[in-house]
């Protein structure tokens, strides 16, 4: 999968992206994703948190744009008992296909331009996906 941005392999809970280190799971909440059935395209998008620890320089919003999509998987999330977990980012990673029944692991580094992205939140919810390419696009203040 052809990208403009790696996954920080530290904690597994952002990005690197143009020299700046993006904290996933302690400065945004997930906001939404969309599936374009017709463009194949998925859409995920986080706000910046109000948190008073979160640096002003940091983009209000990111979104990933996969196109071309050839493998999404979405696991329901768990009982509503903490709202926050919604919001809150677990981990990001990459796995391969032969991993597509498991959804507790990640791989450290990607092994191939073919591997899926994980995104796992709190509630338990995961969003796999497979796309010809992903952009990750960044609203600035």
């Amino acid at each position: 999968m052809l990208k403009n941005f790696e996954i920080d392999f530290h904690q597994n809970i952002g990005f690197n992206f143009n020299g700046i280190k993006i904290d996933l799971h302690n400065d945004y909440n997930f906001e939404s994703f969309n599936y374009n059935v017709a463009l194949r395209q998925l859409a995920v998008q986080w706000q910046i948190s109000n948190g008073d620890w979160v640096r002003k320089s940091l983009p209000t919003t990111l979104q990933l744009i996969f196109y071309n999509v050839s493998y999404l998987q979405i696991v329901k999330k768990e009982v509503d008992d903490y709202r926050h977990d919604d919001t809150t980012l677990e981990r990001i990673g990459y796995a391969t296909a032969d991993m597509r029944n498991d959804f507790d692991s990640v791989i450290i580094g990607q092994t191939s331009t073919d591997d899926d992205i994980i995104i796992f939140f709190l509630n338990d919810q995961s969003i796999r996906i497979n796309a010809e390419s992903v952009e990750l696009i960044v609203t600035e203040r």
